[in-house]
């Protein structure tokens, strides 16, 4: 209980105000130590998140990136060996048509050489007019089926193809007929008298789904001058189905007397009298 000075009854404290400040004022400063204290913990603890989030980040993408590296390399090598290098390729088979046609010159020359030889020989046995005169009408003959067969050599068509999954459909279109048929032997060939587009264009189509792997085809147009309105006519139509028209296509113009097929060249005019 408080005493009383000098007689006075009110209560005396024992702490004065200032005490009481002090006492508030120490508190006060020990409650925001704690809590700066308590801050700064907190901002360590996520420094140290951040820090341990940007490290796995960065190994991560050093990951993904490694393992990127090595899909692009597998990829590469996959494509590598599924498709070789189409230059490559086509410099392999011109190298052989080159050194087959050496060859044909080169049997061509030593087969004129030897006859040649041999018609000597005859002129020199026989002093016989006739004899010499067959031997004659014998070299004519040879220069003219030389001449025929390289002639028909240079209206044949011939193409290099490519070595991938796709197999070629050749479809040879003229103002008399439509021509189709592949570079295997055991695939029937096709031959339509163009009578009505529309009817040749489902023939065709028909045909083309017959043959095996018909999803797997590469169609390539041969277009005669005279079978040109028949070619878009039958692209319209190939351009609404949706099966054949997925299929890659090709387009080539030959000369009206060219053909691609011994099967189905056109016939040689006979010379008027």
């Amino acid at each position: 209980m408080g005493r009383s000075r000098h007689g006075d009854e009110s209560p005396m404290s024992f702490f004065s105000f200032q005490d009481v400040m002090m006492c508030t004022i120490g508190v006060t400063i020990v409650i925001t130590m704690v809590l700066i204290l308590q801050i700064g913990a907190d901002v360590a603890v996520v420094q140290a998140t951040e820090s341990q989030a940007n490290a796995d980040l960065t190994k991560s993408r050093g990951e993904l990136a490694s393992e990127a590296a090595g899909l692009k390399q597998r990829l590469d090598r996959a494509a590598q060996a599924k498709s070789p290098n189409q230059a490559l390729v086509r410099g392999a088979l011109r190298q052989e048509l080159r050194s087959e046609l050496d060859k044909r010159d080169q049997a061509t020359a030593q087969k004129k050489k030897v006859e040649q030889d041999v018609r000597e020989v005859l002129a020199q046995l026989s002093a016989d007019p006739s004899a010499i005169e067959a031997s004659e009408l014998i070299r004519k003959r040879d220069e003219l089926e030389e001449r025929l067969a390289t002639t028909q050599l240079r209206r044949r068509v011939t193409y290099l193809l490519a070595e991938d999954d796709r197999l070629p459909v050749i479809i040879e279109v003229s103002g008399a007929q439509l021509v189709a048929g592949t570079n295997s032997e055991q695939d029937s060939p096709l031959a339509i008298p163009l009578n009505d587009p529309a009817t040749a264009a489902v023939l065709l189509k028909q045909w083309i789904q017959s043959l095996p792997n018909p999803t797997k085809r590469t169609l390539l147009f041969v277009v005669k001058p005279s079978g040109v309105a028949l070619w878009r006519d039958i692209s319209q139509a190939f351009a609404q189905d949706a099966q054949i028209g997925a299929l890659p296509r090709g387009l080539d113009l030959i000369e009206e007397d060219s053909y691609t097929s011994d099967r189905f060249r056109p016939a040689v005019k006979e010379a008027k009298p």
